[in-house]
Protein backbone atom coordinates (compact mmCIF):
# COMPACT_ATOMS: atom_id res chain seq x y z
CA UNK A 1 0.00 0.00 0.00
CA UNK A 2 1.64 3.11 -0.97
CA UNK A 3 0.54 6.43 0.48
CA UNK A 4 2.04 9.87 -0.17
CA UNK A 5 2.33 11.96 3.33
CA UNK A 6 3.91 15.61 2.66
CA UNK A 7 5.53 15.00 -0.70
CA UNK A 8 7.42 11.94 0.26
CA UNK A 9 6.02 8.55 -0.54
CA UNK A 10 5.55 5.86 2.25
CA UNK A 11 4.97 1.84 1.34
CA UNK A 12 3.11 -0.11 4.28
CA UNK A 13 3.90 -3.92 3.51
CA UNK A 14 4.48 -7.59 5.07
CA UNK A 15 7.95 -7.79 6.78
CA UNK A 16 10.43 -10.27 4.98
CA UNK A 17 13.44 -11.69 6.17
CA UNK A 18 15.92 -9.10 4.93
CA UNK A 19 13.78 -6.71 7.18
CA UNK A 20 14.76 -8.52 10.49
CA UNK A 21 18.18 -6.64 11.32
CA UNK A 22 16.30 -3.11 10.55
CA UNK A 23 13.18 -3.77 12.35
CA UNK A 24 15.39 -5.42 15.55
CA UNK A 25 17.29 -2.10 15.34
CA UNK A 26 13.53 -0.20 15.74
CA UNK A 27 12.72 -2.73 18.02
CA UNK A 28 16.37 -1.55 20.38
CA UNK A 29 15.18 1.88 20.00
CA UNK A 30 11.47 1.52 21.37
CA UNK A 31 13.29 -0.24 24.09
CA UNK A 32 15.26 3.11 24.89
CA UNK A 33 12.10 5.00 24.54
CA UNK A 34 10.19 2.38 26.69
CA UNK A 35 12.18 2.55 29.54
CA UNK A 36 12.31 6.21 30.06
CA UNK A 37 8.18 5.72 30.28
CA UNK A 38 8.19 2.93 33.75
CA UNK A 39 9.22 -0.24 31.65
CA UNK A 40 9.73 -2.92 34.21
CA UNK A 41 10.59 -5.46 31.67
CA UNK A 42 14.66 -5.58 30.24
CA UNK A 43 14.80 -6.17 26.76
CA UNK A 44 15.99 -9.39 25.43
CA UNK A 45 18.00 -8.53 22.45
CA UNK A 46 19.66 -12.33 22.53
CA UNK A 47 16.06 -13.72 21.35
CA UNK A 48 15.35 -10.87 19.57
CA UNK A 49 16.37 -12.38 16.01
CA UNK A 50 14.90 -15.92 16.44
CA UNK A 51 11.47 -14.28 17.55
CA UNK A 52 11.40 -12.02 14.22
CA UNK A 53 11.87 -15.19 12.56
CA UNK A 54 9.56 -17.20 14.24
CA UNK A 55 7.08 -14.13 13.54
CA UNK A 56 7.83 -14.10 10.17
CA UNK A 57 6.59 -18.08 9.97
CA UNK A 58 3.60 -17.98 12.23
CA UNK A 59 0.23 -17.64 10.87
CA UNK A 60 -0.99 -16.04 14.03
CA UNK A 61 1.18 -12.94 13.26
CA UNK A 62 1.06 -10.32 11.34
CA UNK A 63 4.18 -8.48 10.19
CA UNK A 64 4.49 -4.65 8.79
CA UNK A 65 6.39 -2.16 8.09
CA UNK A 66 6.54 1.10 6.64
CA UNK A 67 9.56 2.20 3.93
CA UNK A 68 10.07 5.55 2.95
CA UNK A 69 10.17 6.68 -1.04
CA UNK A 70 14.02 5.11 -1.15
CA UNK A 71 13.05 1.88 0.66
CA UNK A 72 14.50 1.92 4.25
CA UNK A 73 12.39 0.80 6.79
CA UNK A 74 11.39 3.50 9.22
CA UNK A 75 8.38 2.20 10.84
CA UNK A 76 7.03 -1.62 12.02
CA UNK A 77 4.06 -2.82 13.05
CA UNK A 78 4.04 -6.66 14.94
CA UNK A 79 0.71 -7.89 15.91
CA UNK A 80 -1.41 -11.25 17.06
CA UNK A 81 -4.29 -13.41 16.69
CA UNK A 82 -4.89 -14.28 20.21
CA UNK A 83 -7.70 -16.79 20.91
CA UNK A 84 -10.12 -15.23 23.47
CA UNK A 85 -9.92 -17.39 27.08
CA UNK A 86 -12.86 -19.83 27.05
CA UNK A 87 -14.16 -18.26 30.80
CA UNK A 88 -15.07 -15.07 28.18
CA UNK A 89 -17.30 -14.80 25.35
CA UNK A 90 -17.44 -12.02 22.68
CA UNK A 91 -19.82 -11.81 20.25
CA UNK A 92 -19.13 -15.58 19.34
CA UNK A 93 -15.74 -14.19 18.27
CA UNK A 94 -12.82 -16.67 18.72
CA UNK A 95 -9.91 -14.73 18.30
CA UNK A 96 -9.06 -11.01 18.47
CA UNK A 97 -6.26 -9.50 17.36
CA UNK A 98 -3.49 -8.02 19.39
CA UNK A 99 -1.33 -5.06 18.60
CA UNK A 100 1.94 -6.00 20.40
CA UNK A 101 4.63 -3.45 19.04
CA UNK A 102 3.96 0.00 16.88
CA UNK A 103 6.88 2.04 16.43
CA UNK A 104 8.28 5.08 13.85
CA UNK A 105 11.48 6.47 13.76
CA UNK A 106 11.76 9.86 15.15
CA UNK A 107 12.70 11.94 12.11
CA UNK A 108 9.46 10.43 10.43
CA UNK A 109 6.96 11.37 13.18
CA UNK A 110 4.06 13.75 13.01
CA UNK A 111 3.43 12.82 9.85
CA UNK A 112 0.40 10.97 10.79
CA UNK A 113 2.23 7.80 9.39
CA UNK A 114 1.39 5.63 12.81
CA UNK A 115 -1.84 6.64 12.00
CA UNK A 116 -1.62 5.47 8.82
CA UNK A 117 0.18 1.51 9.86
CA UNK A 118 -2.19 1.25 12.44
CA UNK A 119 -5.20 2.08 9.81
CA UNK A 120 -4.05 -0.74 7.59
CA UNK A 121 -3.26 -3.32 10.85
CA UNK A 122 -7.03 -2.97 11.57
CA UNK A 123 -8.38 -3.42 7.51
CA UNK A 124 -6.02 -6.54 7.51
CA UNK A 125 -7.67 -7.71 10.69
CA UNK A 126 -10.97 -7.12 9.59
CA UNK A 127 -10.21 -9.20 6.23
CA UNK A 128 -9.33 -12.04 8.65
CA UNK A 129 -12.59 -11.97 10.26
CA UNK A 130 -11.32 -10.02 13.50
CA UNK A 131 -13.43 -7.71 14.67
CA UNK A 132 -11.70 -7.05 18.27
CA UNK A 133 -8.54 -5.23 18.70
CA UNK A 134 -6.33 -4.85 22.12
CA UNK A 135 -2.88 -3.22 22.80
CA UNK A 136 -0.80 -2.46 25.73
CA UNK A 137 0.09 0.91 26.33
CA UNK A 138 2.79 2.10 29.38
CA UNK A 139 0.95 4.66 31.90
CA UNK A 140 3.96 6.45 31.58
CA UNK A 141 3.65 6.83 27.83
CA UNK A 142 1.06 10.12 27.43
CA UNK A 143 1.78 10.55 23.96
CA UNK A 144 0.89 7.32 23.55
CA UNK A 145 -2.19 7.31 24.95
CA UNK A 146 -3.11 10.17 23.63
CA UNK A 147 -2.29 8.74 20.09
CA UNK A 148 -3.69 5.19 20.76
CA UNK A 149 -7.43 7.27 21.93
CA UNK A 150 -6.92 9.81 18.69
CA UNK A 151 -7.46 6.28 16.97
CA UNK A 152 -10.33 5.04 18.91
CA UNK A 153 -9.05 2.81 21.48
CA UNK A 154 -10.54 3.04 25.35
CA UNK A 155 -9.17 2.12 28.34
CA UNK A 156 -10.65 -1.18 29.65
CA UNK A 157 -7.70 -2.59 32.28
CA UNK A 158 -5.38 -1.63 34.22
CA UNK A 159 -2.11 -4.43 34.50
CA UNK A 160 -0.29 -3.63 38.11
CA UNK A 161 3.17 -4.66 38.77
CA UNK A 162 5.08 -5.65 42.40
CA UNK A 163 8.14 -6.55 42.98
CA UNK A 164 8.68 -9.31 45.39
Amino acid sequence: MIIGVRKMKYNIREMKAEDIDTVASLYKQMYQEQKTMGMVFDFNEETLDSRLQIYLKSKFNMCLVLEDIDGQVVGMAINSLVKIPNKYTLENDKLIGFIDDVYIEKSHRKKNLGGLLVKEVEKRFRDLGINYVELNVLNENSVGKMFWKSLGFNDVIQVMYKKL
